[in-house]
């Protein structure tokens, strides 16, 4: 049984790193690359902080919630708009009989 969409407001862009070529040393380099586009979710932020370490940064701690049909891992990124988002945990929830229901993802914004 999936998770009620009804309020999916928002709209993201599920961005995964793929390889794009061979620099000037002949190493392997890689870009960001739209894996899913237009995914409809619900963003909620949990509350920012200060990131004291060395550097003068307010971090942004958010979840989101995605349907059953999306396709995310943890090292992708999500971007909203403007905004990109580090994923640092992923979790899929199911019901009684083991099917997929929705995921949850914890991210981090920092500005």
């Amino acid at each position: 049984m999936a998770l009620n969409d009804n309020l999916f407001h928002s709209t993201v862009t599920i961005e995964r790193h793929a390889a794009s070529g061979v620099d000037d040393r002949g190493n392997l380099t890689s870009d960001w690359t739209s894996n899913q586009a237009d995914v409809k979710c619900r963003i909620i932020s949990n509350g920012t902080a200060e990131d004291r370490d060395g550097r003068n940064t307010i971090v942004e701690s958010i979840t989101i919630y995605f349907d059953d049909t999306v396709n995310v891992k943890a090292n992708d990124r999500i971007k909203e708009g403007t905004k990109y988002y580090e994923i640092s945990g992923v979790n899929s929830r199911t019901d009684a009989k083991g099917e997929l229901c929705y995921t949850i993802i914890d991210c981090l914004y920092r500005e």
